[in-house]
């Protein structure tokens, strides 16, 4: 036991910062590497749990992803995929990946959540899968409020039983469908791109593609799908995935989610179309369901325009405009007029004539940097930007045609079963000012007009020239500041004021209630999480800089609220930034020794809150991931195979290993047990069934360091 336990402090301190399970190095001979994982066995076990055998099922999970990523970009059908699904590894990591998510707590129809799953616990659910006895559960239905909206979205809440299996599902699928997205797209030279839900891809790339797009287009079609993720048809997702996948168990499973009853008040309904919005997999069967529609904008419309372009000839190259260079030759004749009368002898008539030339020299330089020096390609063209069912497509051509595309797009939408509303689908110019073009929390408008800026130029007798410089019309993107602020009043946080005054900062009574560290945490939070989303890719700050002063001064005006002061006596105190700390006596459970510990909190100004989301956006450019190689914490694994931490006691099925979770953590109010496991700066905890339940129960709120039989182990 004192081997065992020394192995394990070992790679607990090797493997501190967390393990990538995509590091795990193949290994050229027949036996299995040990990758810090146990004694290595010398036969692959699909069946098995042991960390031996994870090690070599991870590996065999690789090769099927290369081979998924090779196979991309051709009509490959995959089969006897059923065993990567139930493999104990990939259960294993799907619940590595849901088990610290915010939702992890909330219960299901069953009332369970994540606290107190152990390897018995999948194991088990590993059994049903393999001997056909599981069944999904009835799905719970809440409603939660739509942004800008009276109305309600409804969402559903599976139990976390299910959540492991749809993620297992979701991580085979997205190897498979993921590979095959990104050939497509680049294929057809990213004419339609889906941005949302794609593992390795952030918002904000739309809006940057956005940015360089918009300059090349003059209309847009704003579509809004009625109910998109509640209505796509079930047969169109299963035919989109037999397409991939020739696999009868896991269609008969996804077929089983899909069909998944759903409890609302009491009431069951079995739904008929739509993939449930809440669910792991909803994402993924939507994109899958709806690759289609892609599909369409990239050949069926392009293949339209392309047949416009050739009948009425418009693909002729750029000319040069006959008026810009009209322009240019009176602008140098004036410029030769003031240099010949500069270098003659100076008389009231010449200088009144100078006065002119250069007065019709400016008039001339301005019409020149507006005017276009290349005549207007005339070819027609799109290009189609998705995330999920938010849907922008960017056209250049006669307006005419605009129509023509809606009314096939429509047509197309009702094969799917989709309805697409005629109320909120909209068409109008990028450069419209009254009805500018939103997209998924921004605010895009075309330039009509091209910008110049001034450029100087050091000359060789050093002398420095100053010129103007023209480019092209840009593109000005901007927070959707109608909807953030809608928002910030809904939260109380913002008023109109009686004399007009639209959106001015105010306290929050429900806040004002917390300590005045709890308020200032949850404005940084609020603030932080605002700024991180706009700062990148917004071309201008000034709304950004408007989120700040509301969110500050509604905080300082809480705390005044609190104190009964001024809003003066609150920024006299606690400075601009309002300052605040709190002091916390920390016992250190190790050592029996007690500390005073202050934590302190502030609000940055909006300067330096706007550099750093940009830095943090710009140091976290993400990658491209795969399902299989997801970073997890190794701990979490292993803590799945470990002995009890309490009392030493092994994995049993009468009294299996069980990890106590705790999915967020307030230091400053805690008490008992929770006041023990912050201390120890874990979130999971691996005990038996027997001290789970006196964890549970509060008979261990007395625990000390030294009562640890194995604490190694966390």
């Amino acid at each position: 036991m004192r081997n065992q336990k020394n192995l394990n402090l070992k790679r607990k301190n090797s493997l501190n910062n967390g393990f990538a399970f995509s590091h795990v190095t193949h290994a050229t001979s027949t036996q299995a590497p040990n990758h810090g994982l146990g004694t290595p066995s010398l036969s692959l076990d699909f069946n098995s749990f042991e960390k031996a055998d994870l090690s070599r099922q991870h590996i065999e999970l690789e090769k099927f992803q290369n081979k998924t990523n090779l196979k991309g970009n051709v009509d490959f059908v995959f089969s006897q995929v059923w065993k990567f699904v139930i493999s104990p590894i990939n259960l294993t990591l799907s619940f590595a990946q849901i088990h610290k998510n915010k939702g992890s707590t909330t219960p299901g129809v069953d009332g369970l959540n994540v606290d107190g799953i152990g390897i018995q616990y999948l194991q088990e659910l590993r059994n049903d899968l393999v001997a056909n006895k599981y069944e999904h559960a009835m799905i719970k239905r809440v409603f939660i409020p739509k942004p800008n909206s009276t109305k309600k979205r409804p969402l559903g809440i599976p139990t976390f039983r299910d959540r492991i299996v749809q993620c297992a599902v979701k991580n085979v699928l997205e190897s498979i469908f993921e590979p095959r997205f990104k050939h497509l797209e680049k294929e057809h030279n990213k004419s339609c791109r889906n941005y949302g839900f794609r593992p390795g891809v952030r918002p904000q790339e739309a809006i940057l593609s956005l940015r360089t797009a918009i300059p090349n287009h003059t209309n847009v079609i704003e579509l809004d799908i009625e109910g998109a993720f509640n209505n796509l048809s079930h047969k169109k997702i299963l035919s989109e995935i037999s397409l991939r996948i020739n696999d009868k168990r896991l269609m008969a499973l996804i077929q089983q989610m899909l069909k998944a009853k759903i409890m609302f008040r009491g009431k069951k309904e079995t739904p008929y179309v739509g993939t449930p919005q809440g669910s792991i997999l909803s994402p993924l069967l939507w994109n899958i369901g709806f690759e289609s529609f892609d599909n369409f904008i990239r050949t069926d419309l392009q293949e339209y325009l392309n047949t416009i372009n050739k009948n009425e000839k418009r693909l002729k190259p750029a000319t040069f405009n006959p008026e810009y260079g009209a322009i240019g030759n009176r602008r140098r004749r004036r410029k030769y007029k003031i240099k010949k009368i500069t270098n003659e002898e100076m008389t009231p008539k010449k200088l009144v004539s100078l006065e002119k030339a250069e007065k019709e020299f400016k008039e001339l330089s301005a019409t020149m940097r507006k005017t276009r020096s290349t005549l207007r390609r005339t070819e027609s063209k799109i290009k189609a930007f998705r995330y999920a069912d938010d849907v922008l497509i960017l056209h250049e051509g006669p307006d005419h045609e605009l129509y023509e595309i809606k009314d096939r797009i429509f047509r197309f939408l009702k094969s799917l079963g989709l309805t697409a509303s005629t109320e909120k689908t909209s068409i109008h110019k990028l450069t419209d000012k009254l009805n500018i073009t939103k997209f998924i929390g921004f605010q895009l408008l075309k330039r009509d007009e091209h910008q110049v800026t001034a450029v100087n130029r050091q000359q060789k007798n050093g002398e420095v020239f100053r010129f103007k410089r023209r480019s092209t019309p840009g593109t000005l993107v901007q927070p959707d500041m109608t909807r953030i602020l809608t928002r910030l009043e809904s939260k109380g946080l913002c008023y109109t004021s009686s004399k007009g005054r639209s959106y001015f900062p105010k306290h929050s009574n429900v806040l004002a209630l917390k300590s005045e560290f709890e308020i200032v945490t949850w404005y940084r939070q609020v603030l932080q999480g605002l700024l991180g989303y706009y700062t990148p890719v917004s071309t201008t700050r000034s709304f950004l800089y408007r989120i700040s002063y509301i969110l500050r001064f509604s905080c300082a005006k809480t705390i005044a609220l609190k104190r009964r002061c001024s809003i003066k006596k609150v920024f006299d105190r606690n400075t601009r930034n309002l300052n605040v700390n709190v002091t916390k006596m920390i016992t250190n459970v190790q050592t029996n020794e007690t500390n005073s510990k202050v934590y302190y909190v502030s609000l940055p100004d909006a300067k330096t809150s706007i550099d750093l989301a940009e830095k943090n956006w710009f140091e976290g450019q993400s990658s491209d991931l795969d399902p299989f190689k997801i970073y997890v914490n190794l701990r979490t694994v292993l803590k799945l195979t470990n002995e009890c931490t309490r009392c030493g006691a092994i994995d049993s099925p009468n009294n299996p290993l069980e990890l106590h979770h705790k999915n967020a953590y307030n230091t400053i109010k805690s008490s008992g047990f929770e006041k023990f496991v912050i201390s120890l700066n874990r979130k999971v905890i691996p005990l038996c069934r027997h001290c789970h339940l006196k964890a549970t129960n509060g008979k261990l709120n007395d625990i000390k360091f030294s009562d640890l039989q194995s604490p190694d182990n966390l």
